[in-house]
């Protein structure tokens, strides 16, 4: 087999959060190159087969795809293989739901229902700052499909912002301050969910952060491993269904 890109993925080599039948066939979806890793993504036929359950096959999904009535972020999705991450919400206006992607307690995308007021906004973690002419900035997230320019604003590197669809517009800043709600990214303890309770900044190094988990166990984190998702001891979205398991 020659050299480059492959369009293909083999079942074994999926990794966990997938929870696909790994004895059952050989290949299997693999999502389209773009603005997410498979790390923490997923191709939207998973989404539609396994949580809403409306498919059971490929070309069932292509089918239910190329007529529109899925939309992503508020934009149609015709690609069965589209990655979905974290903070993005599934809509289906035909019969009128709303679904949100978030981590479970053990560290897989599962699919949460929201309000019509939440499917509006949506929590961004900066991941890169570029500085331009007249002290411009432009804020980089972890989903590149977003890009913000600020002036005044006070926003630094793994800060999240609240940001209303439609505009871009940043509503509110979340900071890893004491009292501040924190999911963890990477690890053991991957999806859980603490109180922030003691932060050390390090000269050139990255901030370390002490964690208060809701199983009583605290935990040390770099603040890179962190998504700040609420504030005041309360997260900004609502989690229903997450704390049901």
């Amino acid at each position: 087999m020659g050299s480059g890109l492959k369009r293909h993925q083999k079942r074994i080599a999926k990794i966990k959060q997938f929870m696909i039948d790994k004895q059952k066939g050989i290949f299997a979806t693999k999502i389209k190159p773009g603005h997410r890793t498979s790390r923490y993504s997923m191709p939207l036929f998973y989404f539609i087969k396994k949580f809403i359950k409306y498919c059971s096959s490929v070309k069932e999904a292509k089918k239910i795809l190329k007529s529109g009535c899925v939309f992503i972020n508020g934009v149609t999705c015709y690609n069965h293989a589209y990655p979905i991450g974290i903070w993005d919400y599934i809509s289906l206006p035909i019969i009128n739901k709303s679904l949100r992607v978030f981590l479970d307690k053990d560290g897989t995308l599962k699919l949460y229902p929201i309000n019509s007021f939440e499917k509006k906004i949506k929590i961004l973690r900066v991941r890169k700052i570029n500085f331009g002419k007249n002290k411009k900035k432009t804020l980089m997230f972890d989903d590149p499909n977003f890009s913000i320019e600020i002036t005044n604003l006070d926003i630094k590197v793994y800060n999240s912002v609240v940001v209303r669809i439609r505009d871009l517009r940043i509503l509110h800043i979340l900071d890893g301050r004491i009292g501040n709600i924190c999911m963890i990214l990477d690890g053991g303890l991957r999806g859980k969910i603490g109180l922030i309770t003691r932060v050390i900044k390090k000269f050139s190094q990255d901030t370390i952060i002490h964690i208060f988990l809701n199983i009583n166990i605290r935990v040390v984190k770099s603040i890179s491993q962190l998504f700040i998702i609420g504030e005041n001891k309360r997260p900004f979205l609502s989690l229903k269904g997450y704390f049901n398991k």
